[in-house]
């Protein structure tokens, strides 16, 4: 078995059996995905239409996946996650003409190509051992014309490892101490360099801790380390649009300016629309 492999197998186990883990998917509620709902309806309501299918990608406890279909009554939307308690629990939770759920994984879709007009994912590309797949399982179901949006934190920008440098603060598990701040600010900034000039995305991956012993959304279960440079080669290397990268990591001007003025700093909000059939 081969480390992806047996990275699969073990997050797959943390995810169906962790009460820590079952617990955070059942405290999110509508609030916490309000920021995305708006932008998920903008984007598809612009770049697609009003009708079409939506498969929403490590839905957890189902409130995202709810949302989006009373918000855009005219998709029928999917959420699929790898968690059975989780897909159990929204299942029980929430129903909707235009609603559905299943356990299933990211790796190995149960849809036949082409057959999606959106795929949408909230903080579930940095919990994938093969990268890679999952990305281009997301465009072998995707119709022609289609977008796929991924929001997630952004492990490999320099900038975040500089604000934790100069606020003196650690950011597990990335730093256990705020020393750890300067060689990581080093390794990324070099890294972000050679990501610029390669053809090839360039994944990282870090053995994740799946212990239970800190708290859940802290990351300590991240086994990619998340690069915005690596999903927009990946994308553009098959002919992808793409029309947004940065995403807003709070409510301050300075939060707000960083996707606008260097986006490929910022958080990830990224929107890629897949060429049309005669493109």
């Amino acid at each position: 078995m081969d480390n992806a492999t047996h990275l699969r197998e073990d997050l797959k186990s943390y995810y169906n059996h962790s009460e820590r883990y079952i617990a955070e998917m059942q405290s999110h509620d509508d609030a916490y995905f309000d920021d995305q709902l708006d932008w998920v309806a903008e984007n598809l309501l612009r770049l697609v239409g009003a009708e079409g299918r939506l498969l929403d990608l490590g839905c957890g406890g189902g409130s995202s996946t709810k949302a989006f279909a009373a918000r855009l009554p005219g998709y029928h939307c999917t959420g699929l996650d790898i968690s059975e308690p989780a897909i159990d629990l929204a299942t029980r939770r929430f129903a909707a003409a235009n609603l559905a759920y299943r356990a299933g994984d990211c790796l190995d879709l149960p849809w036949a190509d082409g057959s999606l007009e959106a795929v949408i994912s909230r903080d579930m590309i940095e919990h994938i051992p093969d990268v890679g797949r999952a990305l281009a399982e997301m465009d072998r179901v995707l119709a022609p014309g289609g977008v796929i949006m991924i929001r997630s934190p952004h492990h490999r920008s320099p900038l975040f490892a500089l604000q934790d440098l100069l606020r003196l603060r650690a950011n597990y598990p990335f730093t256990k101490s705020w020393a750890g701040n300067l060689p990581r600010l080093i390794e990324l900034s070099a890294d972000f360099v050679a990501k610029l000039f390669a053809r090839e995305p360039r994944f990282r991956y870090r053995t994740p801790d799946l212990s239970d012993s800190v708290v859940v959304g802290l990351d300590a279960d991240a086994v990619y380390e998340v690069s915005s440079l690596d999903l927009t080669t990946f994308f553009r290397n098959r002919g992808y649009t793409v029309h947004n990268v940065g995403a807003t990591y709070g409510t301050s001007a300075a939060s707000r300016l960083v996707p606008r003025l260097v986006p490929y700093f910022a958080s990830i909000g990224l929107v890629v629309q897949k060429p049309a059939a005669n493109g």
